[in-house]
Formats: structure tokens, sequence, C-alpha cells
């Protein structure tokens, strides 16, 4: 993980050069500037659509295991997600009167909104091990979604530079799927070197044999 945030603060210095000679300056700050309520409602909706959806299509896109086929519940859920923001959008729909409506200020949205986007994003990044069956984070999806989302948005009017967003969302990307790489090439082995898969039936065998011998049984099943 820290690796990770190592490869993301040197990008984050290489879009500058990169972006130097668009914009006269740039600051982290000029950016945050640029961003407004409706691009953080926008961003929230995109996270719950993708997260109903991705949970929803699982059921019933399924793979020869019987697991959801993440391949293509994630492309069709993120279309479906990108074109109801883009959708939502286009409709002109003034986000800032139906929040005072509800009597919901904007400061007091952009404390809530950045707080739902790190759950969500926690929420979408945690996924099943198939070796062990329990919930790990994958840190790469992070990268991913976050680069995604920029480069959606990067088309849309909902903030000026977009040419730094976009680039941005690129580099993330390409982070992300560099990360993802990585982590499959990581094969986790026990002390003699053999696959994951072997050595967790060994483990289940190990423990088995454990138990009988506990229990006064001496005899190993072959």
């Amino acid at each position: 993980m820290k690796k990770g945030v190592l490869v993301l603060t040197l990008g984050l210095m290489l879009t500058g050069f990169a972006s130097a000679s668009q914009y006269t300056s740039f600051s982290l700050e000029n950016l945050l500037d640029s961003l407004d309520a409706s691009l953080l409602i926008l961003g929230c909706l995109f996270l719950i659509i993708f997260a109903v959806l991705t949970f929803s299509l699982g059921k019933f896109f399924k793979d020869k295991s019987g697991s959801p086929n993440k391949p293509i519940v994630t492309t069709i859920a993120f279309a479906i997600s990108a074109m109801a923001v883009y959708g939502i959008h286009k409709m002109g729909w003034n986000y800032e009167d139906f929040l005072y409506e509800i009597g919901l200020t904007t400061d007091l949205l952009n404390i809530i909104l950045p707080i739902l986007i790190i759950l969500g994003l926690i929420y979408l990044s945690r996924s099943k091990n198939k070796y062990s069956g329990k919930k790990e984070f994958k840190f790469h999806r992070i990268f991913l979604i976050l680069g995604a989302t920029l480069s959606v948005i990067a088309f849309t009017d909902l903030i000026y530079e977009k040419g730094l967003l976009l680039t941005i969302g690129i580099v993330l990307l390409l982070i992300g799927l560099w990360l993802m790489r990585r982590n499959k090439k990581k094969v986790v082995t026990g002390v003699i070197g053999l696959p994951p898969l072997i050595m967790g039936n060994l483990r289940v065998l190990g423990s088995k044999n454990h138990k009988e011998c506990k229990s006064g049984k001496t005899t190993i099943k072959r």
C-alpha cells in the first residue's frame, strides 16, 4: 500500500509537468476550487448506482464456479452508471435549490459527500478471496474507480480544467492497472512453494488429521 501511495504522488507530480504548457499555474487548491456541489452529487450518484448494479447483476451473471462474473458485471454496471449520471446532468437539474428545499446547506453537503464517497470506495474495493473465502481490500480498485470517474467527468461541463482532470484520470487508471497486474503475479506460496489452491487443501487435510489424532484416531487417510 505504501508503494501505491508513492506511485500516486509521483503520478500527480508528473501530471503537473505535463499540464504546464496548457495552464500557467497548477495547484491542488485551484483544482479543488473548480469543483462544485453538483460534481460531488453526481459522483455519489455514480458510486451508488454502480454499487447497486454490481450487487444486483452479480446474481444473474455467473461464471462456471457459480461466482459472479466480475468482468461482465463491472462492465455493464459501469456503462449504465455512466449513462445514468450523464443523463441526469443533461436534464439541467438544479442541485443546490433541491438541497435547500430539503434543508441541506452546501457547507454541510461538502462535509457529508466526501465521507460518503470514501465509504463507497471502500465498499467497492472489497471482494471475496477465492481461496480463503474472506473479504479482502483491493487497493488497485480505488485507482481504477477514481480514474474512470474523473475521465468521464472530464467530458462534461462540470469542471473547467478538463484537460488536467482527464490527465489525472488516465494516470490513476494506469496506476490501477499496474497494481492489478502486479497483484495477479503475486502467488501466495507456502514453505514448500506450492500454489495457493494446493496449500489450502493441505491445510484442510492437516486440520482434519490433527483432529483425528486428538480424538484417538491414528489412521491417516490417503
